[in-house]
C-alpha cells in the first residue's frame, strides 16, 4: 500500500489508518479533524498521544483472514 502525502490529501474523517511523522511509522490513527491547514490523528484505542506533525497516511491493511 503507497503512502499519501498529506499535502494532497486526507483520509475521511474517522478512517483507521497509518501514519508517517517524526521518520516513524505510527498505526492504527484516526484523523479527527480536518480543514485546509488543520488537521490532527489520535490513536483508535490506548494512548493519549495525538500526531499533528504527520507528512504522508495510508489505509490499514486488512486483517489475515481466517481459515475455516
Amino acid at each position: 500500500m503507497e503512502w499519501i502525502s498529506v499535502d494532497r490529501k486526507l483520509p475521511r474523517v474517522g478512517a483507521k489508518v497509518d501514519v508517517w511523522a517524526n521518520g516513524c511509522r505510527h498505526p492504527n490513527y484516526s484523523i479527527v479533524k480536518r480543514s485546509r491547514t488543520d488537521f490532527y490523528f489520535v490513536p483508535n484505542f490506548a494512548g493519549l498521544s495525538c500526531i499533528r506533525d504527520a507528512t504522508h497516511w495510508r489505509p490499514e491493511p486488512e486483517p489475515p483472514k481466517e481459515r475455516g
